[in-house]
């Protein structure tokens, strides 16, 4: 799952946790045995919501630019 976001005028209503549902379950019929995620660390809203499901995080990187 990348670059899911939920409009600033609909947050908090249980939307992302919806479509993110919707994604999982499509994937499992889909035949997919593993999910992973990519999520910034700053985004804790996300991280909470990929955590109730039961995600944890496997490993961390950094984007690099030059000035």
């Amino acid at each position: 799952v990348f670059a899911m976001r939920t409009a600033a005028a609909h947050r908090r209503r249980g939307l992302a946790w919806r479509v993110f549902l919707a994604l999982m379950d499509h994937a499992a019929r889909a035949g997919a045995r593993r999910t992973w995620l990519q999520v910034e660390a700053v985004n804790d809203p996300a991280i909470a919501l990929y955590e109730r499901a039961g995600f944890s995080t496997a490993y961390s990187y950094l984007y690099w630019t030059k000035p």
